[in-house]
Parts: structure tokens; C-alpha cells; sequence
């Protein structure tokens, strides 16, 4: 038996059941319900953020937080999210009942964690009142997790107890009685030295270890070591000034602070170097995360710009040959050559079935890769030295009855790439658009960057001997621009004066690069 209910039971905005009949016309879409997320961001490290508060800021609509918050988790923030700094919108709470009366998700961004030292309760209790929906995400608070980073444990078998205090409180704290045997203080860069002498005036002994770090689990972090009598004169030693230092600051008092030899994370092999990446951002991801795990910071500067190549008709060419049938062989030397054949491909509506009865060649694994999220597994990749030259070593000599086809397409990847492939009639006759995507980056900034921050390590991705002078003579097969000459010339005026004023070379400054030439023509016999 078919029992089709006549009337249906549909609960209104405003509780209770009112009837409807089953031939009404489809009620209208629910308004999305608002909501607003208290995320705490942790103590400074961004992997550090919980996943409820990654997957929060992904869908937020509007996000409030500090500039210093937003600008270390901008690479989770939706594109459309509107962000407003707390300092120039006075009334958080106002504001965040409002988007969520408005069906948006509205979140507010709380160093460390939200319920410690924060406001995030006050502005709960005003979403409560007003009767919208919040939520609160625990995050790591600094209180731990900056002395885990710098390796003392807070409690032990032996000894449980420890106490969190602010620096505005620190005064109140004395040894009457039971005292802690570890004390953690939050807000310690306002005055370090201030703290030890009202520690010491409440009772501590001038002996007491003390132990201070700033910008606590970033590669930023730096921990003194001291004692309360002792601390002005060990942060001059560590050349350390409270007026010059950035960032915030947490001290460990007590036993904790007598435990050495877990320094884990200080004790990184590259920790606290400068390393410049000069590739594009978009290259620069993987190369910044392996260094980052090895505890350097890796600054991009973007020494190269990607472009179009400089004559358009070439390339719609070489996407017509390809397409016709004209090469037996397309070769790629980077991943820009790969993206700049696939762009070129998707504007004329093709895909990877263009490249059918064509053989691939791949120099390295990121352009193996590349070709295979375009579908492509190439079928020729070099074993031992991933470069133009490598690629010529591997690359099958040329037969005329197997190869039919004499012509290999080389897209531009860069114009010391070109001359491999000429030459001895031991491998097929190159072809492709000429010039390359890539010249020097026409911002002009990395003179200006290198005089604002020191550089303790400089990757560099160019190919050793003939492709390193070429980049410094200019591409003579490819043609030279008046803009090439000119980005080269700034380059190379900036490293003459660092070259002179001892950039690079360590403490000494000009003095130090100075007798380090005289030492290198001295052994010279100059």
C-alpha cells in the first residue's frame, strides 16, 4: 500500500509545526546560519595553528586580527575574506555580531591561546547576550610551548608545580609561603631586567636562573641565558637590546631554567641563517620548506620574471608544428617551458592529446613533474646530471630510418639552454620560438634588499660553467634587449660596491675584505 502523506509537519523559524500541503511549491532555501570562532593562532609558528582553526579561516567571511597574525597565516585566508586590523575598528564584538546576523562566518584571530591573557572571553559573553552562534578554538599556548622550543621542560617526576603570570603582575608575585618552583612570565620584552629586580625585591634569590627567549618557536627565536643578579650584564653579552629587539618575549624562572642540554630546536643545523632564494615564488615553496626544517629563513627575492616569449607568431608556430605533426622530439628544460607550452595549448582549446606520436625529453624532476600534472610522462629524462647537458649525453644519436622526423622542438626555457642540441650531426636540428621566458627581474629591488638584510647563504639555480657566462656576457643566439643590458649592469655595479664595502664576508666589514684581496694576490704572486 502506498501511503503518500496528505499533510507534512515543517518547523518554522520561531518553533512549532504549522501544516502545509504536499502540493506546495518548494519552501525558500534556509538563510545560512553565522557563526563566530574565537581561533586561537598559537605562540608564532604557523604549523602550529590546530586543524579546526585551519579549516575556520579557510571558509571565514570576515577574519579580524593584528597585521602580524594575518600576514603569518595569509596563505590560509580565503581570497574574498574581508580582513580588518583590531586597532583601526575599535568594538570587536559589535562587529562580529553583526556579519553573523548577516549568515557570514566571523572570526577572530587570539595570540596563543584565547581564554589566556586575552579578551576573547568578554567578546563571547556579548555573542552569548546577543544570541548568535560562537564558538571557541583552543590554541597552543606560548606559556608551554616557547619553553618546549627552547628546551626546558616546565615540570618533571620530581617537581609538578609551576606558575603563569603576566609581567603587570610580576610584583605580586613573592615567596611567602609556597613558592613555585618554576614561574612563567608572558610580556617579558617590555623589561627584562625591570622583572628580575622586582623578582629579587619580592624574595627570589640572586641566584635564581632565569632563562629568556624572543620570538619563541619561529627561526627568529633566541634564548639567554641568566641569572636574576646577572641580567643586564648577560644580555650585553648576548648583544641583546631591549630597545632593538623585536618580537615578543617569555622568561622561565625557577628550576626550569637550571635545565640545559635539551635545546633542540636552537640546535638546528642551519638555524637562524639568512638564506637567499632568487627564483620566483611560485618555484621558491618547495626549496623554503626544506630549508625551514632545517631551522634557516629563507628570503625570496625574485631575481628572475617569467614572461611571454618576446615574438608571440614564434610560439604560435611551434604550437602549429606541433599539432601537424613537424617534430619527432620536444624537449623541456624547465618547468616555465612546461607552463608556458600548456598556456599556450589551453588558449587554442588542446589539451595533452596534442603531443600524440611526439617523444618528450625532461631535464630534472620538477619539469618531469610538471609535464606529469599535464598528463605527459616523459620518455626521456637524464640519469646523471640534470642539465642541458646532461641531456645531450643521454639523448639517443640520430638514425634516418628510425627517425624520420629530423626536427625537436625546444621551447623556451631559457636561453643558455639553446645551444646543446646544434652541431656534429650527432643529434637532430633544434627548433622553437626564440628568446626565453625568463630574464632578469625588471623590479630593480634586490640591490635595495641586499643593503636592508644580511645574506649568510645565496642559492644559486644557474648551471655551472658555459650557462654562468652566458648569464653574465647576455645571450648572444637569443638577442640581447637594451633591458637585459641594463638589469645586468645594476647587477653587477651592486656587487662591485658589496664586493668593496665587504658584503658577505663576515665580521670585519671593508677591512675584513680588503686584506682578504691583498691575502688572494699575495698568494697569486700579484
Amino acid at each position: 500500500m502506498n501511503l503518500t502523506p496528505v499533510m507534512q509537519e515543517t518547523r518554522g523559524a520561531v518553533g512549532g509545526a504549522r501544516p502545509s500541503t504536499a502540493g506546495t511549491a518548494d519552501a525558500a532555501p534556509q538563510a545560512k546560519p553565522g557563526l563566530v570562532a574565537f581561533v586561537g593562532t598559537g605562540p608564532g609558528d604557523a604549523s602550529l595553528l590546530t586543524l579546526r582553526g585551519a579549516e575556520l579561516l579557510g571558509q571565514a567571511d570576515l577574519i579580524i586580527g593584528g597585521p602580524e597574525l594575518t600576514r603569518r597565516l595569509a596563505h590560509l585566508l580565503p581570497d574574498g575574506a574581508t580582513i580588518i586590523d583590531p586597532a583601526e575598528a575599535p568594538g570587536d564584538a559589535g562587529v562580529l555580531i553583526t556579519a553573523a546576523r548577516a549568515g557570514q562566518l566571523a572570526v577572530r584571530l587570539c595570540p596563543g591561546d584565547p581564554l589566556l591573557f586575552g579578551q576573547a572571553a568578554g567578546d563571547a559573553e556579548a555573542c552569548a547576550k546577543a544570541a548568535v552562534r560562537w564558538e571557541i578554538v583552543p590554541g597552543v599556548p606560548a606559556a608551554t610551548a616557547v619553553p618546549a622550543y627552547a628546551g626546558m621542560p616546565l615540570t618533571s617526576d620530581a617537581v609538578g608545580d609551576v606558575r603563569i603570570v603576566h609581567a603587570a603582575d610580576v610584583s605580586r608575585v613573592s615567596t611567602d609561603g609556597h613558592a613555585p618552583s618554576s614561574l612563567v612570565i608572558l610580556g617579558a620584552e617590555a623589561g627584562p631586567v625591570d622583572l628580575a629586580k622586582m623578582l629579587m625585591a619580592a624574595g627570589w634569590g640572586d641566584t635564581t636562573p632565569m632563562a629568556i627567549t624572543w620570538n619563541g618557536t619561529t627561526t627568529d627565536q633566541q634564548t639567554v641565558l641568566t641569572k636574576l643578579s646577572s641580567v643586564q650584564a648577560d644580555l650585553k653579552a648576548a648583544g641583546v637590546s631591549v630597545l632593538t629587539e623585536d618580537g615578543p618575549a617569555v622568561a622561565v624562572v625557577g628550576a626550569a631554567a637550571a635545565r640545559q642540554g635539551l635545546s633542540w630546536f636552537e640546535s638546528k643545523p642551519l638555524f637562524g641563517w639568512r638564506v637567499l632564494v632568487p627564483r620566483t615564488k611560485e618555484q621558491a615553496a618547495s626549496v623554503s620548506d626544506r630549508l625551514h626544517s632545517y631551522g634557516a629563513v629563507p628570503q625570496i627575492v625574485p631575481t628572475i620574471a617569467v614572461e611571454p616569449p618576446r615574438a608571440p607568431q614564434q610560439m604560435e608556430r611551434a604550437i602549429k608544428g606541433l599539432v601537424t605533426g613537424r617534430y619527432q622530439w620536444i624537449a623541456f628544460t624547465s618547468a616555465n617551458a612546461v607552463r608556458a607550452v600548456r598556456e599556450k595549448l589551453e588558449e587554442y582549446g588542446l589539451d595533452a592529446r596534442a603531443f600524440a606520436g611526439i617523444k618528450v625529453a625532461a631535464v630534472g624532476e620538477q619539469t618531469a613533474a610538471a609535464l606529469g600534472e599535464f598528463g605527459i610522462k616523459a620518455d626521456l629524462v637524464p640519469k646523471g646530471e640534470q642539465s642541458s647537458e646532461g641531456l645531450a649525453a643521454a639523448w639517443p644519436p640520430y638514425d634516418e630510418v628510425l627517425d624520420p622526423i629530423n626536427r625537436v622542438l625546444l621551447p623556451p626555457g631559457g636561453a643558455a639552454d639553446r645551444p646543446w642540441l646544434g652541431g656534429g650531426g650527432r643529434h637532430r636540428v633544434p627548433d622553437g620560438p626564440g628568446g626565453a621566458p625568463a630574464r632578469a627581474y625588471p623590479g630593480g629591488d634586490q640591490e635595495r634588499w641586499l643593503r636592508r638584510r644580511p645574506v649568510h647563504v645565496l642559492i644559486h639555480g644557474a648551471q655551472p660553467h658555459r650557462d654562468r657566462g652566458q648569464a653574465a656576457r647576455g645571450d648572444r643566439c637569443g638577442g640581447d634587449r637594451p633591458a637585459d643590458r641594463t638589469d645586468r649592469r645594476r647587477i653587477w655595479a651592486a656587487g662591485r660596491r658589496h664586493r668593496a664595502n665587504g658584503v658577505g664576508n663576515g665580521a670585519g666589514g671593508r677591512a675584513g675584505g680588503t686584506r682578504r684581496a691583498v691575502a688572494r694576490r699575495r698568494d697569486r704572486g700579484g
